[in-house]
C-alpha cells in the first residue's frame, strides 16, 4: 500500500491531504481528507455532511463536545464505514473504521476538513513516509 499525499496549507500551516471514497449508512461521496495525527477521532466533516450525504441530524445521539482546530464540534457516531484510497498504481485500497461526524457549534467549525485521525493510523498501522513534495501513507510492516 503506497497511496499519494498532497500537501496544502490550511491554517498557516501545510497539511497532508488524501482523496478517499466514504461509504456507510446514508453515506456515499468522495472527499479530500486531512490527515491529522494530533485528532484523537476520525471524523467526516460539517460541510461533507451537510451537501453529500443525506443523514438527518436529529436522528444522531451527539456523542461529545470536543475543540478541534480552535472550534468546538460535537461528534454522532455514523459507525462502520468503508473508506476506499487509490495507491500509486489507481489500485482501490478499502479499510473499514468506524466513523463520526462532526457537527459544528460555531461559524469556525465550518471550515474544519474531513479527518483522519490518530485512531485510524494505529488501529490500521499506518505512517506518512517522503520529504516534502513527495509524501506517501504506508502500511507499517515493522523493523
Amino acid at each position: 500500500m503506497k497511496v499519494p499525499i498532497l500537501e496544502t496549507e490550511w491554517l498557516g500551516a501545510v497539511r497532508e491531504i488524501v482523496s478517499v471514497s466514504i461509504k456507510g449508512h446514508n453515506i456515499n461521496f468522495k472527499t479530500d481528507a486531512m490527515i491529522d495525527s494530533g485528532s484523537p477521532k476520525t471524523f467526516i466533516s460539517t460541510i461533507d455532511l451537510r451537501t453529500k450525504t443525506r443523514i438527518p441530524f436529529s436522528n444522531y445521539k451527539k456523542e461529545a463536545l470536543v475543540k478541534i482546530g480552535g472550534a468546538k464540534m460535537y461528534m454522532i457516531d455514523l459507525g462502520q464505514c468503508e473508506l476506499t484510497f487509490y495507491d500509486i498504481d489507481n489500485k482501490p485500497i478499502s479499510i473499514t473504521h468506524h466513523l463520526f461526524g462532526g457537527i459544528a457549534t460555531t461559524q469556525d467549525g465550518y471550515s474544519i476538513p474531513t479527518i483522519i485521525g490518530k485512531d485510524f493510523l494505529d488501529e490500521h498501522s499506518l505512517n506518512i513516509i517522503g520529504k516534502t513534495g513527495k509524501k506517501y501513507l504506508v502500511e507499517y510492516t515493522g523493523d
